[in-house]
């Protein structure tokens, strides 16, 4: 996934290298076994097809209404992409939340794996993820499976998360913090 304008110019550079290295093979008679010559073509084509995908992803993210994460894990691309349809660079989010360019890099090179709950919110609100239409039904990993799992509201979303119960029972009592109550059921 490209998450910033530094690595969409690295790609697209690198989509042109590729397309340079491809033509100048099909135009290029060199001694070698046909397979050989067949899978560096394929070779190319499937790095080709590859860098293509993702720059139309991110092309496709600035345009974007509807926003989607199927699992736990995708909270945090969720959350990359909602600051790339936003047009926010990384400086300009993390101005928006009191942090640094670089403490948002981390985050996003992680995908928000280091980032507490409190923190997931700040970027959620900043990047007014109520107004994106979303799609979120998210499923807990199987390796929290001893512990119950518990919907908690986010901004007008619902997303199931699995956490022992007092931790959410404690911070749903506790804060509001401008996101609204967070109300927990069981899921």
């Amino acid at each position: 996934m490209i998450k910033n304008e530094k690595q969409y110019k690295v790609a697209k550079s690198q989509l042109n290298k590729l397309k340079t290295a491809l033509d100048a093979s099909i135009n290029t008679t060199v001694e070698m076994p046909k397979e050989i010559y067949e899978a560096m073509i394929a070779g190319l084509k499937s790095q080709i097809e590859e860098v293509e995908l993702k720059i139309a992803d991110f092309e496709s993210l600035a345009k974007a209404s509807k926003l989607s994460a199927s699992s736990m894990k995708d909270i945090g691309q969720l959350l990359i992409k909602a600051r790339i349809a936003r047009g926010y660079t990384q400086d300009e989010l993390a101005k928006k939340i009191n942090r640094t360019q670089q403490q948002i890099q981390q985050y996003e090179a992680t995908e928000y794996n280091s980032a507490s709950l409190m923190r997931l919110f700040e970027v959620a609100q900043a990047l007014d993820i109520d107004n994106f239409d979303l799609d979120v039904s998210l499923v807990p990993d199987a390796q929290y499976s001893d512990m119950q799992e518990w919907s908690i509201g986010i901004i007008g979303t619902t997303i199931n998360e699995t956490k022992p119960k007092s931790k959410w029972a404690n911070y749903a009592k506790n804060n509001e913090n401008g996101f609204g109550k967070i109300k927990l059921k069981a899921a």
